[in-house]
């Protein structure tokens, strides 16, 4: 079977709190493709939102930037950890949403342990899977 390898530049922003910058590093480091990192903390809320428009495609937290990115009607995969998916989901029906709760359960809203890292039980073939769906047909790649 033939599988097209797609390279695009890939963004990670965040807030200028360290402890995000930090976040940002870590995930940075996890890629085989070094993502732009330089815009992390130093965008404007309407900074964001206009990259967020011309993006091809979406991938976020349970956060102000996915709604965002719902508005504009840009492809979105948008990740829930043990928060209301169903109550905080963005609307939009350019969208793939994936729960932690479908993975494994969930405590309730009383229970939850910050430290613990819910999101991490989502499986990365899924999101990838996901990707491979919205991403535009009009996207180019190297034939392997």
């Amino acid at each position: 079977m033939p599988y097209m390898l797609v390279v695009m530049k890939s963004f990670l922003t965040s807030g200028p709190d360290k402890d995000d910058l930090v976040c940002v590093n870590e995930i940075a480091q996890g890629c085989q493709t070094p993502p732009v990192t330089a815009l992390a903390g130093k965008v404007t809320f309407p900074e964001l939102g206009a990259l967020i428009d011309h993006a091809q495609l979406f991938i976020g937290v349970d956060s102000a930037p996915a709604h965002i990115a719902a508005a504009v009607n840009t492809p979105l995969i948008s990740l829930f950890g043990a928060t209301d998916h169903i109550f905080w989901r963005p609307w939009s029906n350019n969208m793939i949403q994936f729960w932690a709760g479908d993975y494994r359960e969930m405590p309730t809203r009383d229970q939850r342990d910050r430290n613990e890292m819910y999101l991490s039980v989502i499986p990365a073939a899924d999101v990838i899977a996901a990707v491979d769906k919205l991403l535009p047909s009009s996207t180019t790649g190297t034939s392997l």
